[in-house]
C-alpha cells in the first residue's frame, strides 16, 4: 500500500517548480522595468531645459513670456527675462544688431 503523503509529493514538486518560475519571471519583469526606467530617465535628462541651462546657457523670454528666438521677437526698450541656472534676470533691450550671415 502506498503512503498517503507520498501521493502529494508530485503535485508539491510541480507547485514548487511553478512558484520558482513565477518568481523568476517577476524578477525578470522588474529588472527590465528598472532598465527601461533608467534609459527613459537618461533621455529626459538630455532633453531637460534646466539641464542645458545648468551648463551655462540661458533661456530668454519676452514680456509675453514667449521664448525669444530672433531679434525680431523683441523691440528696443522691451523688458525681457533671461533664465539662468540660479535665477532670472530682467533686462532692457538697448540695441539690436543682426548677425551677418556666412557667405
Amino acid at each position: 500500500m502506498k503512503k498517503p503523503l507520498a501521493i502529494l509529493d508530485v503535485p508539491a514538486l510541480k507547485l514548487a517548480s511553478a512558484c520558482d518560475s513565477l518568481v523568476s519571471a517577476i524578477e525578470g519583469r522588474i529588472r527590465h522595468g528598472k532598465e527601461r526606467f533608467i534609459e527613459c530617465n537618461s533621455k529626459l535628462q538630455v532633453l531637460n531645459p534646466m539641464a542645458v541651462i545648468s551648463r551655462g546657457y540661458g533661456a530668454v523670454f519676452n514680456c509675453e513670456n514667449r521664448v525669444v528666438k530672433s531679434i525680431d521677437d523683441v523691440n528696443l526698450n522691451d523688458k525681457i527675462s533671461v533664465v539662468v541656472s540660479d535665477g532670472c534676470l530682467t533686462v532692457t533691450v538697448d540695441e539690436k544688431e543682426r548677425r551677418k550671415q556666412d557667405a
